[in-house]
């Protein structure tokens, strides 16, 4: 929707939000998003999907959304860049949300149209091996990070883990759950360099890049 040109209204978290409601705005946070947005992102989501259709009927999720991606033209989309450089994004959930009902809709009227998320998942499997070196950088939790985790559990663990969430472990959730309690399971190998970071990943992630990439730079394995 961003790399179509729709512009969100940053609000505050504490709106009145029966109003917002009444006035067709949906909040994610403090990011409002108005109905006439989710009305031109369904304008363009409809046509696309019938292209692809007529190239075949049955896509796993990395291959939709990268052909998705490559009909963007607006290089600070990550979709964007990730279709011009052939890097796979991998959306397990991928019926999660406005575009997974999209593709709902598509398949009532064209039965024979599949999302193959099992395929995909093969996929995730095999960009591993049990002879690379292996590392993570989770930022948050949930599905994404344990497909990411426990295909490495099957290619014989991580070497590197970099857990950013806002969530305990108390709750629970995969979310929550820390690079110790990965090694239980064989998802990070018992002698990997890992660690947890409870905090906003908006705020640690760039710091630690930050401080990755002056690292390199006084190593001399970057220019500066």
């Amino acid at each position: 929707m961003k790399a179509a040109g729709e512009k969100f209204i940053i609000g505050d978290f504490n709106m009145d939000d029966v109003e917002l409601y009444e006035k067709g705005v949906n909040r994610v946070g403090n990011l409002f998003i108005r109905n006439e947005s989710y009305a031109r992102f369904e304008d363009m989501i409809g046509p696309l999907l019938k292209k692809l259709y007529e190239k075949k009927k049955t896509w796993p999720v990395s291959e939709l959304l990268k052909e998705i991606g490559l009909t963007l033209n607006d290089e600070n989309s990550i979709l964007y860049q990730a279709a011009k450089n052939n890097v796979p994004i991998f959306c397990p959930a991928i019926t999660d949300g406005a575009f997974g009902f999209h593709l709902f809709m598509f398949q009532q009227k064209h039965p024979d149209f599949v999302v193959d998320v099992v395929k995909d998942f093969a996929n995730i499997l095999f960009s591993t091996s049990h002879d690379e070196r292996k590392g993570i950088i989770s930022l948050g939790g949930g599905v994404s990070k344990h497909h990411a985790i426990f295909s490495c559990l099957l290619n014989g663990g991580l070497n590197y883990a970099v857990y950013m969430t806002t969530a305990h472990h108390t709750s629970g959730s995969m979310s929550g759950a820390t690079t110790k309690e990965a090694k239980s399971w064989g998802k990070i190998k018992d002698d990997a360099d890992a660690a947890t970071v409870i905090g906003d990943v908006s705020i640690t992630f760039p710091i630690a890049m930050i401080n990755a990439l002056e690292t390199l730079c006084k190593e001399g394995i970057i220019k500066c």
